[in-house]
């Protein structure tokens, strides 16, 4: 009778520990369904303008002279990349790829084709400086080819059946991908192999599928920052959670309401390609407490805002439109260690203006007449402080 009692016993205990796991279970699962946590709002109330030269803004600004032969054909930037030394810029009007290793050009991709180490659509890329491998995403064929970094030499290719936007690095072990799945659109930290889902983040609004916007994506602190760009939510990534960080209220007051989120998808894509949309972050430091600057554009709008977290001061640099169209103020296409950096050809800038800012670089006046096809101007800036 006493065996038969402990027996008894043991089994209510692991019972009761059975019914207590599974009700953290469904309290975990509920949370998890339900909506996202709550994170901290931000109100824009700018209430002072600052206008200016664009040099006046800066505490950096310098241009970086890319070189490419001439036996290479390569269209209107539409993508950039940069990590450690090495710099890749995608052109989807030619399909095609060029690298450099610091200011070098090391090589040009264009392996049009449906066999091994070949590509149709050059959709997606990133840089793996820690595996010495660039990988492009095939949309077209749902597979990624793996090439070696410093030559381009091609390694080995896999299948991936995903509707695949964008990849971004987080770490040795782990990756950052946009997609689109089963009539959804996710967040997803997956590990190299794309393999093993670590973290995923389900959107409300699709991740734009004929779109490539990498410039949602901000490298500080050793950290990966998302700034989806439908919700005006800031997410930092780690390889185990995509975490709200901070949710941004534009307000009627400052930045005009419009219609674009009811636009219809096709039209969206465009703007997104055409790099007439973002909402990009740039965190200067999380030690000082600044958000340095908000990039967020609309059809109608196009704001530069620091947000003090410390002080909740913000600062408005006015409404940049103009100035953008007129390409005095450059639009950024990447955001890398707190420089954001922007691609043009000479031909796109207008020398014969001494007065506008760019015509006081060294670096345009010095160009040789006739070399302006076979060069790329890469723009860095740093926003003051």
């Amino acid at each position: 009778m006493r065996l038969q009692g402990r027996v008894f016993k043991i089994r209510w205990t692991y019972y009761l520990l059975w019914l207590l796991f599974s009700i953290s279970c469904s309290v975990v699962i509920s949370c998890s369904g339900s909506d996202a946590p709550m994170v901290k709002t931000v109100k824009l109330e700018c209430k002072e303008s600052v206008s200016g030269d664009f040099m006046n803004l800066c505490d950096t600004v310098f241009f970086e002279r890319l070189l490419f032969p001439d036996t290479v054909t390569f269209g209107l930037v539409t993508s950039l990349k940069r990590m450690g030394r090495f710099t890749c810029l995608a052109s989807v009007n030619t399909n095609s790829l060029i690298c450099y290793e610091g200011n070098s050009f090391r090589y040009h991709l264009h392996r049009i084709g449906g066999g091994m180490g070949e590509y149709l659509t050059l959709h997606a890329f990133a840089i793996d400086t820690l595996k010495n491998e660039l990988m492009i995403y095939d949309r077209t064929q749902f597979k990624v080819c793996y090439y070696d970094l410093k030559s381009g030499n091609f390694k080995c290719e896999q299948k991936y059946r995903r509707w695949v936007s964008n990849i971004e690095f987080l770490d040795a072990a782990h990756q950052v991908i946009t997609m689109d799945y089963d009539e959804k659109s996710y967040l997803q930290v997956v590990d190299r192999e794309f393999n093993h889902l670590q973290a995923s983040l389900a959107t409300e609004y699709p991740l734009i599928t004929d779109a490539v916007f990498p410039a949602s994506f901000s490298y500080i602190d050793s950290s990966l920052y998302y700034a989806e760009p439908f919700n005006e939510v800031i997410y930092r990534i780690t390889n185990k959670a995509i975490v709200p960080y901070l949710k941004i209220d534009f307000g009627t007051s400052v930045f005009p309401k419009t219609n674009w989120k009811s636009t219809d998808t096709e039209q969206v894509e465009q703007r997104l390609q055409k790099g007439e949309y973002a909402f990009m972050v740039n965190l200067v430091s999380e030690r000082n407490n600044v958000i340095n600057f908000f990039h967020y554009y609309t059809p109608t709008s196009h704001h530069l805002v620091r947000y003090n977290q410390k002080t909740g001061h913000t600062e408005q640099f006015k409404n940049v439109s103009e100035e953008i169209k007129e390409n005095s103020i450059p639009f950024p296409m990447a955001c890398y260690q707190n420089m954001y950096l922007k691609p043009v050809y000479p031909d796109e800038l207008n020398r014969s203006n001494p007065t506008l800012w760019w015509n006081r670089s060294d670096i345009l006046r010095n160009i040789p007449v006739g070399t302006e096809a076979n060069t790329i101007l890469l723009l860095n800036y740093r926003l003051a402080q």
